[in-house]
């Protein structure tokens, strides 16, 4: 099928930033599919152990072959990161100038590699597997990149799926995004903050001088260097962020409530919760959850819609223990709402799904009217055995173990084939996914993403910043569109910020 302006555009960037961000080692498979090396060639290259020989054969080779090529190409490369590639690029460019092999010219902007090789976006996903065939752990990024929250890439908006080489060098066992950042944590247990910091005040030390500037490199969160972190979470919406360790200690920073009679702070422990073994941790724009691994509930943050689960209705700044299930223990917690009309799902270990706070647009899942500060149950999802849920603003989303997606509540993008306004009061099964199990799942403000048991990637929702990743400015609120730059890869984990995506290869 042939392509679209609108994806010949997202995919000429993509392959630029690509070809900006590697070294020429790892260009080799694009330098193949267009006929600028052949086999031979990548032969000759990687008898040679020493990495300055093979750039300095890459590059003669390329100014052999097509010298206006070898000019672009030369251009590129003292752009990349790699210094080594950068530098010899540069003599090379110099040596060929001076000995009139080419003429000295204005750097030229490279054309869509891609589109020329077989007019499909095939040819992006082909080139993208031969890069990572070696590679353990390959995270792709798309859509809004306005503040860097994708990491060191010079577009504000990524349409279509683009490898983050940095992020998947650490190889990720947890990716989070919030509104204008990211987090991940690193095989290491290291946890890394990307964007916007959401420290706005930050002590003015050496230490914490970072905190004042965008970040376009992965840089270690203040004050989480010493433990071992296994998850961090974010709400898309939210400015502020937590972390689980590997003792169960939970840590939050940033803006908001923070569990420590505080709500601006950098990273750490939750002192009301010491001594407890937090297994897992919600947060929305203004309220969070932990539970323990004894199935005890924890609450804090803004209360007056009961998305605490306190009878008192009020705002606590500490933890505080949800008494309502102290007959049952709970394994999973979501956090969803905005401002003050914040609302609570929980999953309890006999298979059971909860919720409670405000019950506008159908949020809670069940025929009630009016917010409540009392958990009640689901009875259409008893015993689907929900692995996963997620809330939005005013929806939510269940998985079952059997792959199969339920949805409630408002939201004009989150049930594909719904008219606009429909509110879905009761959880649905998205019949348009019934072909499709789904192994994950992720929701940001307006889109949602998914992957199967068979690794493809498809999303739905609104396209504004092009997290979508279909390379197109078209919203799609009534069809799936599979991400077709990913289809060569058996992806297993997605999550989405406010209107950015990452998605990888978990290796746990």
């Amino acid at each position: 099928m042939p392509l679209n302006p609108c994806e010949i555009e997202a995919i000429d960037k993509h392959v630029n930033h690509l070809t900006t961000n590697l070294s020429s080692i790892d260009l080799m498979p694009l330098l193949i599919d267009h006929q600028i090396l052949t086999n031979q060639d990548v032969e000759r290259i990687q008898n040679d152990n020493d990495d300055k020989t093979k750039v300095t054969i890459v590059l003669e080779m390329l100014k052999e072959k097509d010298p206006g090529q070898f000019y672009k190409f030369c251009n590129l490369l003292q752009a990349s990161s790699n210094e080594m590639t950068a530098t010899y690029a540069a003599k090379m460019l110099q040596h060929a100038v001076e000995s009139n092999t080419i003429t000295n010219r204005r750097p030229t902007r490279v054309r869509n590699r891609a589109k020329s090789s077989s007019g499909d976006v095939k040819s992006l996903s082909r080139s993208y597997a031969k890069i990572c065939k070696h590679q353990d752990c390959v995270v792709f990024t798309w859509g809004n990149n306005q503040s860097y929250q994708l990491g060191s890439c010079q577009y504000e908006k990524l349409r279509v799926p683009a490898i983050n080489k940095v992020i998947s060098d650490y190889k990720p066992i947890s990716i989070a995004g919030g509104t204008n950042n990211s987090y991940f944590v690193s095989s290491s247990g290291k946890v890394y903050e990307l964007g916007k910091p959401i420290i706005t005040n930050p002590v003015k030390t050496k230490d914490y001088g970072y905190h004042n500037q965008i970040l376009t490199a992965p840089q270690l969160v203040f004050g989480m260097k010493n433990v071992f972190v296994t998850e961090v979470t974010i709400h898309p919406d939210g400015e502020y962020a937590m972390a689980i360790t590997s003792n169960g200690e939970l840590y939050t920073w940033g803006c908001g409530p923070l569990g420590n009679n505080t709500t601006c702070s950098t990273a750490h422990p939750v002192k009301a919760l010491s001594g407890k073994v937090i297994i897992q941790a919600s947060c929305s724009v203004t309220h969070c959850a932990a539970v323990t691994s004894k199935g005890k509930l924890y609450t804090w943050g803004e209360g007056r819609h009961g998305g605490l689960g306190q009878h008192d209705l009020k705002c606590h700044m500490k933890p505080k223990k949800v008494k309502a299930f102290k007959d049952n223990k709970v394994k999973m917690v979501a956090c969803g709402g905005t401002n003050h009309y914040n609302f609570t799902i929980a999953v309890t270990r006999d298979d059971r799904v909860w919720t409670w706070g405000d019950s506008k647009c159908g949020k809670l899942g069940r025929d009630n009217s009016q917010p409540t500060h009392l958990p009640a149950v689901i009875e259409s999802l008893s015993n689907k055995n929900i692995i996963k849920v997620a809330c939005s603003s005013e929806c939510a989303l269940a998985l079952s173990s059997d792959g199969e997606l339920y949805v409630w509540g408002y939201g004009d993008f989150l049930h594909p084939g719904f008219f606009r306004d429909d509110i879905i009061p009761y959880p649905y099964k998205m019949e348009i996914l019934k072909d499709i199990q789904v192994a994950d799942f992720a929701v940001g403000s307006s889109n949602v993403v998914i992957c199967t048991t068979d690794g493809i990637v498809y999303t739905w929702g609104y396209n504004d910043y092009g997290q979508l990743g279909n390379g197109c400015r078209q919203d799609s609120l009534c069809q799936l569109c599979p991400v077709t730059a990913l289809q060569f890869f058996k992806l297993n984990r997605v999550t989405c910020g406010f209107s950015h995506v990452f998605a990888w290869q978990s290796i746990v």
